[in-house]
């Protein structure tokens, strides 16, 4: 019996273990499935892992590559920085030596701008030079024709000279032909003479004068009058404004003059000196009378004294007479 329950319990058992044992079996296989599912999950996973790493230290690596970048990156800006330093203390110098250059410069662009007007005169100057050149050349030939004209003159004043009447006297310190003419030289007339001969510029010498007194005039002829053959001339003396007021008839004048010898009658010099000092100062006057009408009797003293020194040298006879003082 035991053996019958023995063996009844043994194959209970054994039917027990066998289907407990099919149970885990089946447990079993499907623990295996999953494991190798896991399994394989845990491969994938690996994969991944090392990818990831391999990313990862592509990652490092470009990191490592943009720190060692960033590190020269650094370093080249530190030494742009310096670059730039040393720029900014080379323009202060450039600027420091352009101001300096500017400084210098101004005095060249002023000497430039001399020397461009210097230039300028200069071709001013060659224009100049070559008008004054013609018109020397031009000059000359008047001067040649002038000479030519004057000897011509010479040959025909010779035989007034040696055949012709003339007369040699001085004038007189009265100062009316200054100052071409004065009284320290010796003038030659021809007093054998046709009236037609005299023209406008020729100084005749004729009496009595415009003013009714006796002295002999000397004069320059400014005009000409000729009626039916009988000629009248009007004079004015080289000092002065106005002509003598009178025409001068032909009877009147004594001879024209045809030869100067200056500086011959040097005793002359202090009576012409006292005239012209005291004619200098009455047109003074006169000039200041008339523009402002001051100093009238300044003027009048002035007109008296000239005039007391004209008077004195009409009356003169010679060289050196001084008939009075004023």
């Amino acid at each position: 019996m035991w053996k019958y329950v023995a063996a009844s319990v043994g194959t209970l058992l054994v039917i027990t273990v066998g289907i407990g044992g099919f149970y885990l079996f089946i447990q079993v296989s499907q623990l295996g499935t999953d494991l190798e599912e896991t399994q394989d999950d845990l491969e994938r996973a690996d994969r991944q892992i090392r990818l990831l790493q391999d990313d990862v230290q592509e990652k490092e690596d470009a990191y490592t590559g943009l720190m060692s970048s960033y590190s020269e990156l650094q370093d080249s800006g530190a030494e742009l920085l310096a670059e730039h330093k040393a720029l900014i203390s080379d323009s202060r110098a450039l600027e420091e030596e352009n101001l300096r250059l500017m400084e210098l410069v101004a005095p060249i662009e002023d000497a430039q701008g001399e020397l461009q007007r210097i230039r300028s005169l200069a071709t001013e100057a060659e224009d100049a030079y070559d008008r004054w050149s013609t018109g020397a050349s031009r000059m000359q030939g008047l001067f040649e024709d002038l000479e030519a004209e004057v000897a011509e003159l010479e040959e025909k004043r010779r035989p007034l000279l040696l055949h012709g009447r003339t007369s040699t006297t001085d004038f007189l310190c009265t100062g009316s032909m200054e100052p071409k003419i004065t009284c320290l030289d010796t003038m030659t007339w021809l007093t054998d003479f046709d009236p037609a001969d005299i023209t406008v510029g020729t100084i005749v010498v004729y009496s009595p004068s415009c003013w009714g007194n006796p002295y002999e005039t000397a004069h320059r002829v400014t005009q000409i009058e000729e009626t039916e053959g009988v000629y009248a001339f009007r004079t004015k003396g080289d000092a002065y404004d106005n002509d003598d007021g009178c025409w001068i008839s032909q009877e009147r004048v004594q001879g024209y003059l045809i030869d100067i010898q200056k500086n011959t009658r040097p005793g002359n010099a202090w009576l012409r000196e006292q005239v012209n000092s005291a004619s200098h100062l009455h047109l003074r006057l006169e000039a200041r009378y008339i523009s402002t009408g001051e100093d009238y009797e300044l003027y009048l003293e002035a007109h008296r004294n000239w005039s007391c020194w004209v008077e004195s040298a009409a009356q003169s006879t010679g060289e050196g007479h001084i008939p009075f003082t004023c």
